[in-house]
């Protein structure tokens, strides 16, 4: 179990080193050197110590002052980090938070504001929960599942898969594909640009004047080939009527004779 942990302390913090660390809002000192630390990021994180070292299975006790309102308030268990995950507040509120580990206690309280991202974002928020609250779930059931080979593979597997920013880069890359999509069905139904129907008057003309090209050549060759045979039968006829007067007929007539 001790092998498992170690690997996930260091997955853990090579996802951690990735992250903005949130700023500590509040935090105290108890008896013997337990301590209490409250961040509030996206979502608020209560983190419990001994002497510096992450304390787990320590109990934490939220409570709302001065008959605010929060969702967060009751009765949680640190994991192996020493830390619990709350909810982001819907409104500015104190809470008093006090934790106990064996016979020590710490207890310190936090002012916890809504975020500048506005009430839409918080409504989702309060939805989902907040991200890091998720991964110490996680981190925790991986803790507690011995067949788990590579828990530290594992972690960074389900961070990258449930990550809410991994989720707006795929919505965003779906709606420019959609956008994609759209555009080519709106191409579509106008038909090709008015280059391209003019690139195939173009090409239609330049075939229809080299068909008329070559009929013109064809006509031509038939005529001259047409006078050539006229040529050749005046040459014939020429040659006839040359011959015919060259060697005329002899008639068959009788001499004329004298009587005794």
């Amino acid at each position: 179990m001790s092998t498992k942990r170690n690997l996930l302390a260091v997955s853990l913090a090579a996802v951690l080193l990735a992250s903005v660390a949130a700023p500590v809002i509040a935090g105290t000192s108890g008896t013997d050197g337990l301590s209490v630390n409250v961040e509030q990021a996206d979502g608020v994180t209560v983190s419990v110590t001994e002497n510096g070292t992450a304390v787990e299975n320590a109990t934490v006790n939220v409570t709302a002052l001065d008959n605010g309102s929060y969702a967060g308030e009751g009765t949680y268990t640190t994991d192996a980090n020493g830390t619990v995950g709350l909810p982001a507040p819907s409104q500015n509120v104190s809470v008093e938070v006090a934790a106990e580990h064996g016979n020590l206690t710490a207890t310190t309280t936090a002012t916890l504001t809504v975020s500048d991202s506005g009430e839409e974002d918080q409504k989702e928020d309060d939805e989902e929960g907040p991200f890091g609250q998720e991964v110490s779930g996680f981190v925790s059931e991986v803790i507690e599942d011995d067949s788990v080979d590579n828990p530290g593979q594992a972690i960074s597997q389900w961070v990258t898969e449930n990550n809410p920013g991994h989720a707006d880069d795929e919505t965003d890359e779906q709606e420019e594909e959609e956008d994609d999509e759209q555009e080519d069905d709106e191409e579509g139904e106008r038909g090709p640009p008015e280059h391209a129907n003019n690139d195939k008057k173009d090409d239609e003309k330049e075939e229809q004047d080299e068909n008329e090209q070559k009929e013109e050549e064809e006509q031509d060759d038939e005529n001259e080939q047409k006078e050539e045979e006229e040529q050749d039968d005046e040459n014939e006829q020429k040659e006839e009527e040359d011959d015919e007067d060259d060697h005329p007929g002899k008639g068959n007539g009788k001499k004329k004779g004298h009587g005794n």
